[in-house]
């Protein structure tokens, strides 16, 4: 399991052993948020990077993070960005990412490291999870009280789903 501790003071990324409830590794960084996304085989970690507007890559290797590859999605703050909830389809090769000061989604090809669309949501977007068959990403807009549907095959939202004040995750 990997916790991220955020916001004021020391920020960092936890990797857990749920079998022995005993911290594996402690890596402090500079800026962190929100997202955390594992990849499908669990060798890599996707992170948030927070207002510096990255999404930091580590490979898990020996219980232990190791720094992999930086995805940015523009320059730190203050340029707004900052980037929340984190998604991946690992067989198309593509990660989701949404944020909470451009209120936009970032779809980034993952082997190229660029940035193939991006759809501004309107209000400030917290997290986001793919469908089972990874069709639609459902997507909390936070400051919009509403869950979005975006068709990923044609990338567009096709759906508003009303909901309670900040909606924060989706599962």
């Amino acid at each position: 399991m990997a916790v991220t501790n955020n916001g004021q003071s020391v920020q960092s990324l936890q990797l857990i052993d749920t079998r022995t409830e005993k911290i594996l590794d402690n890596e402090i960084i500079p800026v962190s948020w929100y997202g955390l996304k594992f990849s499908s085989d669990e060798k890599f970690l996707y992170a948030s990077g927070g207002n510096d507007n990255i999404i930091l890559k580590y490979a898990i290797m020996n219980n232990k993070f190791q720094l992999n590859d930086t995805i940015r999605l523009g320059k730190k703050w203050p340029v707004k960005i900052s980037p929340t909830g984190i998604e991946i389809d690992d067989a198309a090769k593509l990660l989701y990412v949404v944020t909470k000061e451009n209120n936009s989604l970032y779809v980034i090809d993952l082997t190229s490291k660029s940035i193939i669309k991006e759809l501004p949501l309107g209000n400030e977007a917290y997290d986001c999870l793919l469908s089972p068959y990874k069709k639609e990403l459902y997507i909390s807009i936070w400051g919009g009280d509403k869950v979005v549907v975006f068709v990923t095959q044609i990338k567009l939202v096709t759906a508003e789903i009303e909901v309670g004040d900040i909606p924060t995750n989706c599962c």
